[in-house]
């Protein structure tokens, strides 16, 4: 997704939560929440969507994630702009947070699931009139790669490192609009 279409639909959830009433304004604030540290982080749903609130700690800015295999990991969140955001959705949701374990929580107090997720954004991206179709655009760079010899991917990334990172965030924003 070009960084172009990020802003774009940032600015479109921020809009919508300036323009929320009392009664959505912490659901909104929680969605430009997740969306904000799935891009600063590149964290998978299915990780933002488990994080637990013990995990979380705002005042450094240190994630614990579980991934795959209950693999744990930790991420910094060097950004102020969403560390502030965390925290207005944290000090608006504590209640509900307190209560499920979950730094994520939807409307019932239960964990926001990774469907949940995946919903949310499909919906934000409607809204702010966001047409690109991430599906068609994976596939366009699977074929490109296929087309590629292998050992070309760490020169032309400028390291394996790098195009495992790319790799990574194409299926996360897979697994996302899927």
């Amino acid at each position: 997704i070009p960084r172009e279409e990020i802003e774009h639909l940032l600015n479109h959830m921020y809009g919508c939560l300036q323009q929320a009433s009392e009664t959505v304004y912490k659901y909104c604030l929680r969605d430009v929440a997740v969306i904000e540290l799935f891009f600063a982080t590149g964290a998978r749903v299915y990780e933002i969507s488990n994080i637990r609130a013990e995990n979380v700690n705002l005042n450094t800015g240190l994630i614990q994630l579980m991934g795959k295999g209950a693999k744990e990991r930790y991420i910094q969140i060097g950004s102020t702009s969403v560390l502030d955001i965390l925290r207005k959705y944290y000090a608006e949701n504590r209640a509900a947070i307190k209560k499920s374990g979950y730094f994520f929580v939807n409307g019932r107090g239960n964990r926001y699931t990774e469907q949940s997720i995946r919903l949310m954004l499909k919906k934000y991206t409607a809204q702010a009139g966001i047409e690109r179709n991430i599906i068609r655009m994976w596939t366009d760079c699977i074929i490109i790669s296929i087309k590629q010899p292998l050992y070309r991917f760490p020169f032309q990334y400028g390291s394996l490192h790098n195009f495992l990172t790319v790799f990574r965030l194409y299926v996360n924003i897979l697994i996302i609009i899927w």
